[in-house]
C-alpha cells in the first residue's frame, strides 16, 4: 500500500469543486472531502476511494452548479434569487419603517422635481418642432442702419420680389403681419383683440405651419378673401356653445367669415395668435411683413442671403437694408436677438439654471438614500455577517443592495406620478406655460420616467453595493465598519457635496432676489407709483374727447394730474433724426408724442430749458424736448434753440426746434443703457395717443377707478375701458427673472427639507456606532454638553467647507448672470456667511436630536450594547 501522505484526490475533481462551490464554505467542504478520501483509501483501495470522492463531489456540486447547469435551472435559480431579494426588502421595510418612509419620501420628491424640470426643459427645447417640416423652415430678417438694428421682417418690396422671381430652393412662402389692437363685434357683443395676424388668402400658411383643426379644412379655411381662422378659446368666447363655422364677425371695419377653428396655439410656438385673417390688401399695404419659407433639402442659407442682396433694389432708397439673416424656425426661441419679435424670446442660460436645479434636487435625494441606507445597514451587520459566513459572495450581497435601491426607486415612481399631477398646474402657473397633463401618461414619458427611476436606483444603491460587501464577517460581527476617523472618506465627501449644492441654491436665490429688488427700487428718473394707465386711448377718437375726459377726471379730489402718451413698457419703433448742420442720421431714437402735462404727471425733471412757454406757443408741435443722452449724441454744448430734422430725405421731413433738455429716464429695461429720446409736446392734436395717464393719491383707489370708469362711459359709452397701474407694466420687464427666482426659492425649500431628512438618518447611524464610546465617556465624567459637541463637530466642519466651496461657485455663476444688467448690485460676502450660518443652524437642529438621545442615555445600557 502506498504512503497515505502522498496520495491525493483527483485534481480535476478538486478544480471542479473550487470552480462551482461558494467561496464562503469551500474550505470546510474541501477539508471534509479530503478526510473522506483518506478514510476510503485506508478501508478499501485507491480506485474505490477516487470513485467515492468523485461521487461525493458531484453530489455536493448540484446545489451550487449555477455556471454549468442548463438554462432552465439558471432561470429557476435567478428568479428564486429575485424572490429572496424581494422578501428581504419587504422585511427590512417593515422592520425599519421610519428609515424606509424617509427614503421613499425623499426619492418621490426627487423624482417629482426632476421629472417636472425635464418636462419643462423638453417643452422649451421643442419650440416649433411640431410643424410639417421644421428642419427646412426658415425666415428672413434684415438689418436697417437707419431703423435701429435687426428686425425679423422684410420691407414689402423685398417680399414682392421674392414672390415674383424664381428661386428653385423655395418650396413654399408665407408672409403675414401683426395688427394693432382692434375690436371684434358679433351681434350685440364686442371683444377687444390684440393677438391677430393678417396673411394672404391661400393655403401657404398652413402648408408651412401645422396647427390642429377642430373645425374646417386647412386646405380651404383661408382660400377666400376676408375669411378668418380662430382658436378654440376665441370660439368659446365669441360663440359659447354655438357652432362658429361660417359665422360672420366684424373686425374693425372688415366683415370676416369663420373658415376654421384650430386648437389653442401651443405655448411652445413663437407664433402666438387668436385670429388669422386672410386679406391681401392688409398684407400688401403694410410697410413690412414676416416672411417664412419652406426650403428643399439642398438649401444653402449663405447662398440664399446673397441672392436676396442681389434682388436689384435701388441703393438710394431711404430704407436700404445692409445685411440679411436666414434663421431656422427652431432656433428663433433661444437665438433671436431681433427687435419686435412675435413673442419675447427665451434665454438658454435660464434653462440651464433650471435644469441644474432639477439635477441638484435629484442628486440630494440620491445622496440622502446613500446616507440613510448606511444607517439602515448599520443595524443589519449581523444579518450581512451571517450571510457571508453561510456562503454569500460579494456579487450576491451587492445584488441585494442594488435591488433594495431599485425597489425603493420604482416604489416611489407611482407616488411621483400622483404628486406630479397635483404639481403640474402650479408649474404651469409659475412658469406661464401650458404643459399638458396627458404628457405624464404618454408611453414616451413613462419610458423616460422608468429610465430615470432605474438611473436613480442604481446611483442611490451604488455606494452600499460597492462598499458593504468588502467587509470581512468578523468586522461586521464586531461593528468595526465605518468607524469615525480623521481620513477623508466617501461619506464625508457626499455630505459636503450635498451641503455645497444646498448653499449654492439658497445663496443664488437670495442674490437674484436682491438684484430684482434693486431694479424695482432704483430711481428710474420718473415717478411710477400712483400712475393709473388707461390703455387703448385711441378708442376716445378725436382730441376733443380726450380733453373732455381730462376735465371730468380733474374734478375728482384724489386725481392730481392727467396726461396722454406712451410710457415705459410700450413698444416704440422710433424715428430717424439729424441735426440741421450735419449729414449723420441717428436711427435709434425713441420718439414720444405727448401732451403738455406729461412731464409733470410722471414727475420727469428738467435739466435745461423752460417748459411753461407751451401754454402760450401757437405751434407747440414744432417744439421738442430731448434727453441728456440724445444731447450728448448730437454733440451740442448747449442744445436749447438748435434745430433738428426728423425723417430726413422723405416726404415726412420736418424741421423742429429743441426747447428743453430733460433728465435721463429709463424707457426700457435696466438691462440696457438709457436710449436717446425725443418728446413732442402739444396742447392739441387731431387724435389721441396710446394711453391716458392719471396721477392719483393712493388713499381711495377703488373710488378713483369707479369714477374714472363712469367718466369714460360718458364720453365713449360703446368702448370698454382697460385700466391698470403703470408699475405693473414696468415689473413685467423682469418677469422671467421673477419666475426663475421664485422657482429657485421653492426648490431650495424642498432641498432643505430633503437634506434635513437625510441628516436625521445619518446622525442616528453615527450615534449608533459610538454608543459604547459615549457610555464609557459618561462613566468617566463627560457631560451631555461635551458629548453633543463631540458628535456635532464633524458636521460643523463639513458645513464650513461646503460654505467656502459654495461661495466660490455661486459668486462665479452669479457674476456672469449680473453681466446681463447695466445696473447691478455688488455681491456682498456677508450673504454667504449668513446662508452658511442658517444651514449650520438647521444641521445642528437635525443632528442634535439624535445626539441628545445618545448623550442622555443610561451609560450602563450603552456599555452593554455590544
Amino acid at each position: 500500500m502506498s504512503n497515505p501522505s502522498s496520495i491525493e484526490p483527483p485534481k480535476w475533481a478538486k478544480r471542479f469543486l473550487r470552480w462551482f462551490c461558494n467561496p464562503g464554505i469551500r474550505e470546510y467542504i474541501e477539508g471534509d472531502l479530503d478526510e473522506l478520501f483518506l478514510t476510503e483509501y485506508q478501508t478499501h483501495d485507491l480506485k474505490t476511494a477516487k470513485k467515492r470522492y468523485i461521487k461525493r463531489v458531484l453530489g455536493l456540486l448540484r446545489p451550487f452548479a449555477l455556471r454549468r447547469e442548463p438554462s432552465y435551472h439558471n432561470r429557476f435559480n435567478f428568479f428564486s434569487m429575485l424572490k429572496n431579494y424581494f422578501k428581504i426588502a419587504l422585511r427590512n421595510i417593515h422592520k425599519n419603517w421610519r428609515y424606509s418612509a424617509t427614503n421613499i419620501i425623499g426619492l418621490t420628491i426627487g423624482l417629482t422635481c426632476s421629472a417636472l424640470v425635464a418636462l419643462y426643459v423638453q417643452h422649451e427645447l421643442s419650440y416649433d418642432n411640431f410643424h410639417h417640416d421644421p428642419e427646412n423652415t426658415y425666415r428672413v430678417a434684415a438689418f436697417r442702419p437707419k431703423g435701429g438694428g435687426w428686425f425679423p421682417t422684410l420691407p414689402i418690396d423685398h417680399a414682392e420680389k421674392l414672390l415674383q422671381k424664381e428661386f428653385p430652393e423655395i418650396k413654399k412662402m408665407a408672409r403675414f403681419r401683426r395688427t394693432k389692437t382692434e375690436y371684434v363685434t358679433f351681434r350685440d357683443k364686442k371683444f377687444g383683440e390684440d393677438h391677430a395676424l393678417i396673411t394672404n388668402p391661400g393655403t401657404e400658411f398652413f402648408d408651412i405651419f401645422k396647427f390642429e383643426f377642430l373645425l374646417g379644412d386647412p386646405k380651404t379655411a383661408l382660400e377666400k378673401p376676408n375669411t378668418v381662422v380662430i382658436t378654440e378659446r376665441t370660439a368659446k368666447r365669441y360663440f359659447g356653445s354655438e357652432l362658429p363655422l361660417n359665422q360672420v364677425i366684424q373686425y374693425d371695419t372688415m366683415e370676416l367669415m369663420i373658415g376654421g377653428v384650430i386648437e389653442n396655439v401651443p405655448t411652445n410656438s413663437h407664433l402666438q395668435f387668436d385670429l388669422l385673417i386672410a386679406n391681401k390688401n392688409g398684407v400688401e399695404n403694410a410697410a413690412s411683413n414676416f416672411c417664412y419659407f419652406l426650403m428643399n433639402d439642398q438649401f444653402d442659407p449663405e447662398h440664399f442671403k446673397q441672392k436676396i442682396s442681389n434682388l436689384g433694389l435701388s441703393p438710394t432708397e431711404d430704407d436700404i437694408l445692409s445685411e440679411f439673416d436666414v434663421q431656422p424656425v427652431q432656433d428663433i426661441h433661444f437665438q433671436s436677438k431681433y427687435t419686435y419679435e412675435l413673442k419675447p424670446p427665451g434665454d438658454i442660460r435660464y434653462l440651464y439654471i433650471f435644469s441644474i436645479i432639477g439635477v441638484i434636487i435629484l442628486i440630494i435625494s440620491c445622496t440622502n438614500y446613500m446616507n440613510l441606507s448606511i444607517a439602515t445597514y448599520a443595524g443589519r451587520n449581523n444579518e450581512i455577517a451571517v450571510r457571508k459566513v453561510m456562503g454569500a459572495g460579494k456579487l450576491s450581497l451587492a445584488g441585494q443592495f442594488l435591488f433594495d435601491a431599485l425597489f425603493y426607486s420604482f416604489l416611489s415612481l407611482p407616488l411621483a406620478l400622483i404628486l406630479m399631477k397635483f404639481c403640474l398646474p402650479v408649474l404651469n402657473n409659475l412658469m406661464e406655460v401650458t404643459l399638458d397633463e396627458r404628457l405624464l401618461y404618454s408611453p414616451t414619458y413613462i419610458l423616460a420616467l422608468l429610465l430615470v427611476a432605474l438611473f436613480t436606483g442604481l446611483l442611490a444603491g451604488s455606494y452600499p453595493a460597492l462598499v458593504m460587501p468588502r467587509f470581512q464577517a468578523i468586522q461586521l460581527f464586531r461593528k468595526q465598519l465605518f468607524k469615525p476617523n480623521k481620513k477623508i472618506n466617501l461619506r464625508r465627501i457626499l455630505v459636503t457635496f450635498q451641503f455645497t449644492l444646498l448653499i449654492v441654491l439658497i445663496s443664488a436665490g437670495w442674490i437674484m432676489h436682491q438684484q430684482l429688488q434693486f431694479l424695482r427700487n432704483i430711481d428710474l428718473g420718473f415717478e411710477k407709483e400712483g400712475i393709473l394707465k388707461i390703455e387703448r386711448a385711441w378708442d376716445l377718437g378725436k382730441w376733443e374727447n380726450y380733453e373732455n375726459l381730462k376735465n371730468k377726471l380733474l374734478m375728482h379730489p384724489h386725481i392730481l394730474n392727467v396726461s396722454t402718451g406712451a410710457v415705459p413698457g410700450d413698444e416704440d419703433y422710433g424715428l430717424n433724426f439729424k441735426t440741421a448742420d450735419s449729414d449723420i442720421i441717428h436711427g435709434d431714437v425713441i420718439s414720444l408724442s405727448v401732451d403738455i402735462d406729461y412731464l409733470e404727471t410722471l414727475n420727469i425733471r428738467s435739466a435745461e430749458g423752460n417748459f411753461l412757454f407751451l401754454d402760450k406757443e401757437e405751434k407747440p408741435q414744432l417744439s421738442v424736448f430731448i434727453n441728456e443722452t440724445f444731447a450728448k449724441r448730437l454733440g451740442y454744448d448747449d442744445p436749447v434753440g438748435k434745430n433738428i430734422i426728423s425723417n430726413p430725405g422723405t416726404e415726412w421731413e420736418k424741421e423742429r426746434t429743441i426747447n428743453g433738455v430733460i433728465k435721463d429716464f429709463h424707457f426700457s429695461s435696466l438691462r440696457h443703457q438709457v436710449d436717446p429720446l425725443i418728446i413732442y409736446a402739444a396742447r392739441e392734436r387731431k387724435w389721441v395717443g396710446q394711453n391716458v395717464l392719471i396721477k392719483i393719491n393712493m388713499k381711495n383707489v377703488s373710488e378713483v377707478k369707479e369714477f374714472t370708469h363712469e367718466a369714460w362711459n360718458t364720453i365713449v359709452p360703446d368702448e370698454p375701458i382697460h385700466m391698470e397701474f403703470m408699475e405693473e407694466d414696468i415689473n413685467e420687464f423682469y418677469d422671467q427673472e421673477d419666475r426663475l427666482a421664485s422657482t429657485t426659492i421653492y426648490l431650495s425649500i424642498i432641498a432643505i427639507g430633503l437634506a434635513a431628512l437625510g441628516l436625521l438618518g445619518l446622525s442616528a447611524y453615527l450615534s449608533s456606532l459610538r454608543i459604547k464610546e459615549i457610555g464609557v465617556r459618561k462613566v468617566l465624567g463627560a457631560s451631555a454638553q461635551s458629548i453633543l459637541i463631540l458628535l456635532n463637530k464633524e458636521f460643523v466642519l463639513l458645513v464650513m467647507i461646503a460654505t467656502f466651496l459654495a461661495s466660490a461657485v455661486t459668486y462665479f455663476i452669479l457674476q456672469h448672470w449680473l453681466e446681463n444688467y447695466i445696473y447691478q448690485i455688488n455681491i456682498n460676502p456677508l450673504i454667504f456667511i449668513i446662508v452658511g450660518s442658517i444651514s449650520l443652524f438647521f444641521v445642528l437642529l437635525a443632528v442634535s436630536y439624535q445626539s441628545l438621545k445618545a448623550a442622555l442615555a443610561n451609560p450602563a445600557d450603552a456599555i452593554r450594547y455590544e
